[in-house]
């Protein structure tokens, strides 16, 4: 796509370009200048991210796609502060250090002859690092979660005919994008539940063999406990954690299909402080 947009902007000498695909009005920076303008200059006025009708299905709630406003800061500070501060991350080092002890050791006992699938081996690392760092213990269902996180990034990186002829019912229903999507909310919001719930119970497992254990506070604890304290301008539901787990869940990882590989620009962050 954005050869083809390179190309016409070339042809057409034409540095900032405004475009429908579809119902949906676009514009197309393709110069530096242009690009300045609007990452810079005008920043504010183009930071809410539009939503298409699968967007809004798919992340509702989440960090990502939130309108620029008092719950997209807040929570953006939530992150920051609580989620990805110097201290907090520095808490994880042992848990890098373990899960890529564990990788190393896969890969050295791996047998000779046979190739080993890095792409498949980096995802279980990040995926069990992240999820450490959230619960404090490996996600019980990394597999289907792995799955479920193919899905949607195949929805996500494609082009529906509903989100670009949003007026028309006969759109939606043919690409079935919609109906996917839902199927993608369901699913993963249902991993999330089972995570809380997992942590939840490893809290009470532990608390139970020994009451005196000093408990580390892990990244669902301090959600939890921002949740129970209050005092916010926007209210911090079960729904938005869920969506902040998913997206520190969602740390970059090789797919398992290449083509369908995308990095969300959130994600990296995240990972990038958790990795450092």
């Amino acid at each position: 796509m954005h050869h083809v947009m390179a190309d016409l902007a070339h042809r057409l000498d034409a540095p900032l370009m405004y475009l429908k695909l579809g119902e949906v009005p676009v514009m197309v920076a393709t110069s530096p200048e242009a690009a300045r303008e609007i990452m810079r200059t005008h920043d504010v006025v183009f930071a809410t991210r539009p939503w298409s009708p699968t967007m809004k299905i798919m992340n509702s709630e989440g960090l990502v796609f939130a309108p620029y406003g008092p719950l997209w800061w807040q929570l953006r500070k939530i992150c920051i502060l609580e989620l990805l501060g110097a201290r907090r991350v520095q808490s994880f080092r042992h848990i890098r250090e373990d899960e890529v002890s564990r990788l190393v050791a896969a890969i050295a006992t791996a047998p000779p002859m046979e190739p080993v699938n890095a792409s498949e081996r980096i995802a279980v690392l990040i995926t069990d690092s992240a999820v450490r760092a959230m619960i404090g213990e490996r996600f019980k269902r990394r597999e289907e979660f792995l799955q479920t996180l193919e899905d949607g990034v195949k929805i996500a990186s494609g082009f529906s005919l509903g989100d670009l002829f949003q007026s028309s019912w006969l759109a939606s229903f043919i690409s079935g994008t919609a109906r996917r999507a839902e199927e993608y909310h369901r699913r993963s919001f249902e991993l999330m539940e089972y995570t809380i719930k997992q942590h939840e119970e490893q809290r009470a497992t532990a608390a139970s063999v020994n009451s005196a254990m000093e408990e580390g506070e892990d990244l669902v604890d301090a959600l939890l406990r921002i949740r129970k304290e209050g005092g916010l301008d926007v209210p911090l539901t079960m729904g938005m954690i869920k969506a902040v787990i998913l997206i520190t869940h969602q740390s970059p990882h090789p797919p398992r299909s290449r083509k369908y590989a995308v990095l969300n620009k959130t994600n990296y962050t995240f990972f990038r402080k958790f990795i450092s």
